[in-house]
Formats: C-alpha cells, structure tokens, sequence
C-alpha cells in the first residue's frame, strides 16, 4: 500500500512540474534492439508434448518513423510506422521424435528459433516534460495501441533437424499461414530528448510492448505426415503434433533506441491572459 502511496504521489509531483515543452509538429526517425519473446506459459509446461522446453533470451531489431504533434505545452500525440523484426529461441529436451513414432528412443537434446517481419502502426499519447529557455533537456512519457501486421516469417530453424525425407514433402511449406495476419497490442515507453538547435533533437528511450491478441491461427490443418516442428510451438521438436486448444501466444518486447526528429516550421505559444474589465470609475 504505501509503495503504491509512494508511486502515484510522485506521479503527481511530476505532473504538477510539467512547465512549457516545445510546441509544434516533428517528423522522428528511431531505431535499436530490442528483447522479444512469444509468451506461452504452457509451452515450459510438462504436458505440452516436450518434456522440458526453456525460451531463451532472444534480441532483434526495430526501426521506424513517427510523426509528432506537441500541440499543448505538455501534451500531445503521435502515429507512425514501425519495422519490428519478432521472435523466439528455445532448447529443451524430448522423450523421443514424434516424427519418427519411435517410443523406444533415447530423450533427444534440440535447439530451435523462429523469426518473424511484422509492420506496425503506433498510436500514441505524449506528455511532455519542461523544456525551459536554455534548458536543453526534456522527457517525453508515451502510451497508446499498436497494430500490427505480420509481413513474413523469415526464419524456422531447429537442430536436430527433421529428416530430409519429410522435409523433402513439404519444400515450400507456407509457415506464415500458422499466424494471424493480424496484431495488437499496448505500448508505453519514456524517452529522454536533447536540443541540438532550434530545428533538431536527439533522443534515448526504452519502450514496452505486449500483445492483446492470440498470434497463432488455430485454424490451420495440419497434414498427418506434417514435420512436428512445423506445429505450435513452431521450431521445437515434440512427441507428437500440438493440441490447438492449448493457450494463447502472445509478444512481447522491450525495445532500447536511439533517436533523431526534426521541427517542422515554427509555433510559438502564448499563455492564455485573463481578461481585464473596463474602468467604470468610483460609484454615484
């Protein structure tokens, strides 16, 4: 209770702090890695058909560009588009290959990765920390939604791999029709600006993102003589294919960045000025 008295109360020290941000209209450009994960509890689960499966750290990258609209000393709100490279590493062990149906096989080590290209579109509100004359240091707290668009799955390794003769069934197995063509999810972040001049800024921030939606589409038939690995979760080796009844999967990321935005044309804001009544003079 009393860290929660101590948050929301410094919160409201820095709200009632917040003086003249820089007004106007920005075009951003940013970019940095970024932790990501595809969260499914019950994939390191015992029952999920791997008897022991761990995700790994996993780093990718994100680009993008914003446009920004401070268009109140502490507020305002930007929309742009993101390059969001997504994925998950795992390694676990597996009683036996459920590709092979060989029960009597030894527990099988493997290691695997999926990766994925999603476009997104953040949506985003913004209050603005001061930015007084001369001082050329401000912070920027951010939040809002974030579709997405799953562009392609690039990358579905695992080793072991599955034998060449499955493998040789399936040469152009279409992986991104395992995934939903559509995202979303939450985003907030803080960001750390710098003026350069009076047209440009540089930035440091952190942003965090997690998904609304199931990535996965649960529609999709498998072949029976389908590698395992090509089912959820996909990449990792199992007993047998997934049960698509299991839990939803969803991403998640923390993504450090860099940035540069430029001003464009000039706002210069004035502070609203109380009305002055006439002089009507002593009274008769």
């Amino acid at each position: 209770m009393q860290f929660r008295l101590v948050i929301t109360f410094s919160f409201c020290i820095f709200l009632s702090n917040l003086a003249q941000a820089q007004l106007g209209k920005y075009l951003e450009v940013w970019g940095g890695p970024q932790y990501t994960q595809i969260l499914n509890f019950e994939d390191i689960s015992a029952d999920q058909r791997v008897n022991d499966l761990n995700r790994l750290n996993t780093y990718k990258f994100a680009i993008g560009a914003n446009y920004i609209h401070n268009y109140q000393p502490n507020f305002g709100y930007s929309f742009g588009i993101n390059y969001n490279k997504i994925g998950q590493k795992y390694d676990g062990i597996t009683a036996y290959d459920g590709n092979s149906f060989d029960t009597t096989s030894t527990s099988i080590f493997f290691k695997s990765e999926i990766e994925m290209t999603y476009l997104k579109i953040p949506l985003l509100f913004r209050f603005n920390s001061a930015i007084e004359t001369g001082d050329r240091v401000g912070m920027v707290i951010f939040a809002g939604l974030q579709p997405g668009f799953l562009m392609s799955v690039d990358k579905v390794i695992t080793s072991p791999a599955a034998p060449d003769s499955l493998l040789n069934r399936y040469p152009n197995y279409n992986f991104r029709g395992n995934f939903k063509k559509l995202d979303l999810s939450m985003m907030a972040g803080v960001q750390v600006n710098v003026v350069l001049n009076s047209k440009f800024n540089v930035g440091i921030g952190l942003k965090y993102e997690r998904g609304f939606i199931n990535i996965e589409n649960r529609k999709t038939a498998w072949e029976k003589d389908l590698p395992v690995e090509y089912t959820f979760p996909v990449s990792t080796k199992k007993i047998g294919k997934s049960d698509i009844t299991r839990q939803d999967s969803k991403i998640n990321s923390v993504n450090a960045f860099l940035s540069i935005a430029y001003k464009v044309g000039t706002v210069i804001y004035e502070e609203p000025q109380d009305e002055e009544l006439p002089d009507v003079g002593p009274p008769q």
